[in-house]
């Protein structure tokens, strides 16, 4: 059988498709800039301010390198430079607002991408330090501050429910504690990395909050007083799908007495929710973690034993609230 050769579609080159090339490079560098900025807490002086002075940068840290990340983000038209005065455009203060995913992929997974090309080619990685779970802490609490607290504190208000909220992968705990503030309910938060559980209970020592380290896939001991579980961003990890079932089927003793089950993540995109999170899928990717859909994951509640009582669709995109309850107990 004669096969005809591919039909390639050559589109011409043009002046601006070669600005726009180097437009999209640059804009991958401006987000390190970003994270730069952050680190230093140049941005935060930028956004609290208004603007800071070529005079001020030595007050954050290396001059050369600070300036370099402005002078980047100033061809991004995040930064605008006015006489020896630098200022955050519109488009800066709205991306600002993103600022957690941006720390999350470019400073939280950095070690992991600096790896991609071996991992691609071989799937081979270093296992050493691929995360920076300081960092990756420090990004949800940036992006669950605006865009997630507020939902779960509205439905955890909704539920009414009298007893202790459970917070699994809690990290530095500032959601349970803020949770706890509004609803004025204890905490319990389990986390497995030693040195946030170690700031998070010098944080919370006098409070009705206990923050214990722990790998909450092999959790041991039983907890009768939580009535509420929740976790956020945290299941996607767990493949198959029959070990996440397994796993949170296991809460149900763990937890005997608990009654919702506050599942919130993130999902991959598929024809019917075609969104994409940035960085999500391709993190994961990169740890050899497969990404369930949408529909993968309301299958997956399907064959455990929770039942979906509502679902809360996020600002963030393919992100939901989803609130389970175990089969045979009600709210």
């Amino acid at each position: 059988m004669q096969h005809s050769k591919r039909q390639i579609l050559v589109e011409k080159d043009s002046p601006s498709l070669k600005d726009k090339s180097l437009d999209f490079i640059t804009i991958g560098v401006g987000c390190n800039c970003l994270v730069t900025l952050s680190e230093t807490g140049v941005l935060n002086a930028l956004l609290d301010n208004g603007y800071i002075s070529t005079a001020e940068l030595k007050f954050f840290g290396d001059t050369i390198c600070i300036a370099s990340a402005l002078i980047t983000l100033e061809k991004c038209d995040v930064i605008k430079k006015e006489g020896d005065n630098f200022y955050v455009t519109a488009f800066g203060r709205s991306l600002s607002e993103h600022i957690g995913l941006i720390v999350m992929f470019f400073d939280g997974y950095a070690n992991l991408i600096s790896q991609q090309g071996q991992i691609a080619q071989n799937g081979k990685r270093n296992e050493k330090k691929l995360v920076n779970g300081m960092a990756v802490s420090k990004a949800s609490t940036l992006i669950s501050d605006k865009m997630i607290d507020p939902i779960i504190i509205n439905e955890i208000l909704e539920v009414n429910l009298s007893g202790t909220v459970c917070d699994l992968g809690c990290g530095n705990a500032t959601m349970l504690s803020k949770i706890c503030e509004k609803t004025g309910k204890a905490g319990l938060g389990f986390d497995s990395e030693p040195k946030v559980v170690e700031q998070a209970r010098k944080r919370l020592k006098k409070t009705n909050i206990t923050v214990e380290l722990g790998n909450i896939s092999k959790l041991r001991g039983i907890w009768e007083d939580v009535v509420i579980l929740m976790q956020c961003h945290v299941f996607h990890d767990f493949t198959p799908e029959e070990n996440c079932i397994d796993i949170i089927n296991s809460y149900l003793y763990t937890f005997p007495n608990m009654k919702c089950f506050f599942y919130l993540d993130t999902v991959a995109p598929s024809p019917a929710r075609n969104k994409i999170f940035p960085g999500f899928d391709y993190v994961h990717g990169l740890l050899g973690i497969p990404t369930r859909t949408y529909e993968e994951t309301l299958k997956m509640f399907s064959n455990s034993m929770y039942k979906v009582i509502k679902e809360v669709s996020l600002e963030l995109p393919n992100t939901f609230l989803w609130l389970l309850s175990p089969r045979k107990k009600e709210i």
